[in-house]
């Protein structure tokens, strides 16, 4: 009797060390999705004497958009839009946080990190309101460089002034506006960012769960009847 308690409780043991094991091996693709991250360099536009970088990172199924920017006074609209520094869609796809003082900007977007770098986008940074159509500083996000960033032929950094003009005349007041509701086209059948390996995770975790009840059942089923 003794021993088959000390057998039970062996097994019961090891499955649960089984079960720990599991759970780390399926956790450990989820942390390094929540830490991609890539640079886009923004280029000084128009002789602005404005340049920087923006570090686009994951946030659950929505992506970060970190601006850093030098030689700026503040009050610089940004966005996202379509195409390349180049040649920029005139409707914006996101509207960011305008550049501060300190030549920061921080938004959250409802895009997949993946999404970005599949397609073609441009960050862009505008002088003013009341000169939207002038930038200051742009990068393309398929010269993205960093561990999540995708193989592919980068679109070129464009220097030239564009035309481009917005209905747009007041900033937005929180760091995670934006003008968009959804995420383009391009990101169509993109997997969530966490949610498959999320998945993965509570189906694993669940199927130990049943195997270390069931093993304890049977086993004391087994035992000798005092």
């Amino acid at each position: 009797m003794n021993d088959s308690r000390k057998s039970v409780a062996r097994l019961l043991g090891a499955l649960a060390a089984v079960l720990a094991l599991v759970a780390f091996v399926l956790a450990v693709p989820v942390a390094a999705q929540a830490q991609q991250s890539v640079t886009v360099e923004l280029n000084e536009q128009n002789g602005s004497g404005v340049s920087g970088s923006a570090v686009l990172s994951t946030s659950g199924d929505m992506t970060k958009v970190d601006i850093t920017l030098q030689g700026t006074t503040g009050g610089n609209p940004a966005y996202i839009d379509s195409g390349t520094c180049a040649n920029l869609d005139p409707n914006p796809l996101f509207q960011l946080t305008p550049v501060d003082a300190s030549g920061k900007s921080v938004t959250t977007v409802n895009i997949t990190l993946a999404a970005l770098l599949k397609g073609q986008y441009g960050i862009n940074v505008r002088k003013s309101n009341t000169q939207i159509g002038v930038l200051v500083a742009c990068g393309d996000v398929s010269t993205a460089t960093g561990a999540a960033a995708t193989t592919g032929t980068p679109a070129a950094v464009g220097g030239q002034t564009t035309t481009t003009t917005t209905t747009t005349t007041t900033a937005p007041t929180t760091s995670t506006a934006s003008t968009v509701a959804a995420p383009p086209s391009t990101g169509a059948g993109t997997t969530a960012a966490g949610g498959s390996h999320h998945t993965d995770l509570f189906v694993g975790i669940g199927i130990m769960v049943l195997v270390l009840i069931g093993g304890g059942l049977l086993l004391r089923r087994r035992e000798p009847q005092g």
